[in-house]
């Protein structure tokens, strides 16, 4: 398989971007050479479509996207030819069926299961629809998931509080560049924590989980609900520990691990929306106040201090091109 760029960057696949007769082939190649060596046959005869991003980083390959419905197979050839490196494949969406060692799974939107890179198998999409993969080397996991190579072909369920962390903490980087080389080998530690703990729940691994892999996806699961509801003024401490199933304490512990509490960082990501409303050019036609409180702020006396504090100018200032430099914005 290819290695990772020379930068590290979250890289693109999309057919569109290829001519009808040519996507089958074009798929089939990325897959192999970027993530899993793969037999890929279409079951419908409407050109083929994927969309897919793939980070690539050591010890690691994350790789999501939507696929067409297909027929996906590695035979006895491809086997020989790749390593014993396991996939965890998550399917997003509809059904997928799959089978290896003899044993047919079909999961349902959400569920999961893990393939050995090392013996035949295969998966089916009978529908186009969202996945995610996990690819990662056996060494990685083995030693804190002793019953590694007994859990393949086992379906596991979207009910799996582990694996929705895992897949929190899998999208939180769809984003970032990941430049840092420090960044780069948590993001790698962290995930094969939380691979681990899903497939060995042990108490020794949920006591080294949260030091790192179960803290991070906690948290990222914390930071998509606070994403998708950054809007709503009444957004509480209270109501997001509810959702993560966690007390309001463990929440602001979490925040409180990054040097920030929970008012800090909703606060920074509300003036970071609004600081890009006013950048934007489509929002020119609304008003500043509109912009304000669809951002979530509830006082705009609030706002504008806060928003000098952070910023140095002010927002009219920032919608007339007067303003500091976006590269002193801090992303969220």
């Amino acid at each position: 398989m290819d290695g990772p760029p020379v930068d590290f960057r979250l890289l693109h696949f999309t057919t569109n971007r290829v001519p009808p007769h040519a996507r089958m082939d074009y798929w089939r190649e990325m897959l192999s050479r970027k993530l899993l060596r793969m037999s890929v046959d279409p079951l419908c005869d409407t050109p083929y479509e994927a969309d897919a991003s793939l980070r690539i980083l050591p010890g690691l390959r994350i790789g999501s996207g939507s696929v067409g419905p297909s027929i996906n197979r590695r035979a006895r050839q491809m086997v020989t030819a790749d390593n014993d490196d396991f996939v965890l494949i998550v399917n997003g969406e509809g059904t997928v069926n799959a089978s290896q060692r003899g044993r047919d799974l079909t999961l349902e939107a959400g569920d999961a299961y893990l393939m050995s890179c090392a013996e035949p198998g295969f998966y089916n999409r009978l529908a186009k629809g969202k996945m995610l993969c996990v690819r990662f080397p056996a060494a990685a996991v083995a030693p804190l998931a002793p019953n590694l190579y007994d859990q393949v072909a086992y379906k596991i369920s979207h009910q799996n509080e582990t694996l929705q962390l895992l897949m929190s903490y899998a999208r939180l980087f769809d984003s970032q560049p990941l430049e840092s080389p420090e960044l780069r080998r948590r993001v790698v530690s962290h995930t094969h924590d939380l691979v681990a703990l899903l497939l060995n729940p042990t108490r020794e691994n949920v006591e080294i989980a949260n030091d790192g892999g179960l803290r991070a996806g906690r948290m990222a699961a914390i930071k998509g609900f606070i994403s998708q509801h950054l809007n709503r003024h009444e957004l509480s401490v209270g109501e997001v520990a509810r959702a993560g199933g966690l007390s309001a304490r463990q929440v602001q512990r979490l925040f409180e691990s990054e040097g920030t509490t929970f008012s800090e960082y909703v606060l920074g990501r509300r003036l970071v929306l609004v600081y890009r409303a006013l950048t934007n050019l489509r929002s020119r036609h609304r008003g500043v106040g509109d912009i304000v409180f669809d951002a979530g702020f509830g006082d705009l006396s609030y706002f504008n201090r806060a928003f000098r504090r952070r910023f140095g100018v002010s927002p009219s200032e920032v919608r007339s091109r007067e303003g500091m430099p976006r590269s002193t914005i801090v992303g969220h």
